[in-house]
């Protein structure tokens, strides 16, 4: 089995594929950050100025990866690259952590039980520290104070730690959907629409993109940048998707509710347009109105 790939083995096609996919899914954000805005329900400033901020992270990162391979292309070699902060540093301790937590929350409003949220929080904080341990470690063989061998073990750990927190996510979100009746699947139009839905409503999406980066890790090709400049921007478009939930749903009477993401977790309401019984009940940044069977 092959150690870990460090940035230092990273061939230029790699990153300019991986740039390529950044950039890709870039417009795919703004896409989906212009339909959030256009969203006529009111949601809390918090909320949104948590989405604007996401975004601005992710904007920077992109910029900051095309300079670092236009740099490469160019042959120009700074002294110090920006790849621990636009790689390490800004997905851990921003997207990935706001993704997770988001389904965290999430978790805790559809099934009431917290030991999954406990599980998957404890997880999101160790990959937070281990992401930024990993930062510090390549700002310091750049220097050439520190050895390549403790930053490969704490990427290793960072990406193993976030591969099971996604995993988490997905299995917990299975479970809550396979013990409810999401009305809006049996009102799809066709079964890709129910598919793409239960992919990225699940975590699926961004678990795959996990595990794609930790294999790639091994691999005796240096293409680990392939993988790693674009989870930042899967989370980031899993999370906008699961928050603009009536492109998920295709049905314009669903809109996500105004239930803060850093505030108000557990307040549950009603969309205005919607007449359902005592059974149902709002998933607040999900598919639907869900009901739960006995």
């Amino acid at each position: 089995m092959s150690s870990p790939s460090s940035y230092v083995e990273w061939d230029l096609s790699a990153d300019l594929i991986g740039l390529m996919f950044n950039w890709g899914l870039l417009g795919i954000l703004s896409l989906q950050i212009y339909g959030y805005i256009c969203n006529p329900t009111p949601d809390s400033g918090r909320h949104r100025a948590a989405v604007d901020i996401l975004f601005l992270v992710e904007l920077v990162q992109s910029v900051l990866l095309a300079v670092e391979t236009v740099r490469a292309v160019t042959h120009v070699t700074p002294q110090i690259n920006l790849f621990w902060l636009s790689v390490y540093l800004m997905p851990s301790t921003t997207t990935y952590a706001a993704t997770q937590w988001f389904y965290v929350k999430r978790i805790i409003e559809l099934s009431r039980r917290h030991i999954w949220s406990i599980s998957i929080g404890a997880f999101s904080v160790l990959q937070l520290i281990a992401g930024v341990f990993a930062s510090i470690f390549l700002l310091l063989i750049q220097r050439g104070v520190w050895d390549a061998a403790p930053f490969q073990l704490a990427v290793w750990v960072w990406l193993s730690l976030n591969l099971v927190a996604s995993l988490l996510i997905v299995v917990a979100m299975s479970i809550t959907l396979s013990r409810a009746r999401w009305t809006c699947y049996s009102q799809s139009s066709g079964i890709l629409t129910r598919l793409a839905a239960i992919t990225v409503e699940t975590g699926g999406l961004m678990a795959t993109g996990f595990i794609l980066a930790f294999g790639l890790q091994f691999s005796p090709h240096p293409v680990a940048p392939i993988a790693l400049f674009i989870l930042s921007k899967l989370s980031a478009c899993t999370l906008l998707a699961c928050l603009n939930n009536i492109a998920l749903n295709g049905q314009s009477a669903y809109y996500s509710t105004n239930v803060d993401m850093l505030d108000d977790l557990g307040k549950v309401e009603f969309h205005p347009t919607v007449h359902g019984d005592a059974g149902y009940e709002n998933a607040a940044a999900g598919l639907a109105y869900v009901q739960y069977g006995a």
